[in-house]
């Protein structure tokens, strides 16, 4: 898993070159792209049509406008050209030229751990350069230099968090299972952009609207999303997620008081009842108990 990996190379190494590749997906070079679709594509009416593909022009207002370069975003097939485009273009040149740094890359979302700050920003200066020579441009702004910061690892410094995979990575507190005592650890835990996205995937469902269905069916409709999302969001310092999980007991606790025409205590009185007899009734009460909290927080 690309987090846990970089949750242990962020305690092994100090420093982190948070990458972002401006406008990525529209700036791939079609060449390029189609050496390495011919390399791994045996069959030559393949790479035709991908060639079409990717020179059919995009329609705006109307009007066609040719395709130079770039991968249609939202196209079946474009994370897969956009994978085996970096595949070349970044991982093996990585690998190549800096075998002592190790990164993690999903699509174009790009960590690479250094040992220092002087390390780091040679790094940097160096990927600009690859990045040149594949006709693409990292974010003058968003490509960062993130120290690690922790209890052993101090100083001054103007970033110490970025975000990956929607975790956000930066100091916090953690108390250690061997000694008891308290200490900051740099550690992932769920974004608030990751925590506002359910909410809102949540909001445009409208589940909790729906009072003419079942708990049943409401129950049917939540879990596969907030179980998903659980499942996902706590593997790393859990208790960041303790307000979504009281935004959810909330949220139904509102949906019961609307159905059932009855006031709050007595609708926390019968999701007590149904969490004795049925504790996985809810998805995201196998991550944490029901205690009829219902304070609205994400």
């Amino acid at each position: 898993m690309a987090i846990t990996n970089c949750r242990q190379r962020c305690f092994r190494f100090d420093w982190v070159v948070d990458v972002d590749i401006e406008k990525f997906f529209d700036t791939i070079s079609h060449e390029l792209l189609l050496k390495a679709v011919e390399k791994h594509s045996p069959e030559k009416w393949m790479v035709l049509y991908i060639k079409r593909w990717l020179e059919a022009g995009v329609m705006i207002e109307g009007v066609v406008t040719a395709t130079e370069k770039g991968t249609p975003q939202g196209g079946v097939i474009s994370p897969l050209l956009a994978n085996l485009f970096l595949h070349y273009a970044c991982d093996l040149w990585m690998t190549r030229e800096h075998p002592a740094n190790p990164f993690e890359r999903y699509a174009d979302d790009l960590v690479i751990h250094c040992r220092s700050k002087e390390e780091a920003e040679a790094v940097k200066t160096h990927l600009e350069q690859r990045c040149e020579e594949v006709g693409l441009r990292l974010h003058p702004e968003k490509t960062r230099l993130v120290h690690c910061h922790d209890s052993k690892r101090k100083g001054n410094h103007e970033d110490v968090s970025f975000a990956f995979l929607g975790y956000t990575f930066k100091p916090r507190a953690a108390i250690s299972k061997f000694s008891g005592r308290r200490s900051t650890v740099f550690l992932p835990a769920a974004s608030a952009k990751a925590k506002k996205k359910l909410r809102d995937k949540l909001k445009e469902r409208k589940l909790f609207r729906n009072t003419t269905q079942a708990p049943e069916e409401l129950a049917e409709q939540l879990n596969p999303i907030s179980r998903g999302w659980l499942n996902y969001f706590t593997v790393f310092y859990r208790s960041a997620v303790k307000g979504i999980n009281h935004k959810l007991n909330s949220e139904i606790t509102g949906w019961f008081c609307r159905k059932y025409k009855i006031a709050s205590r007595r609708a926390i009185r019968m999701l007590r009842q149904i969490y004795r007899t049925k504790p996985k009734y809810f998805a995201h009460w196998e991550f944490f108990p029901f205690c009829g909290r219902t304070v609205r927080a994400g």
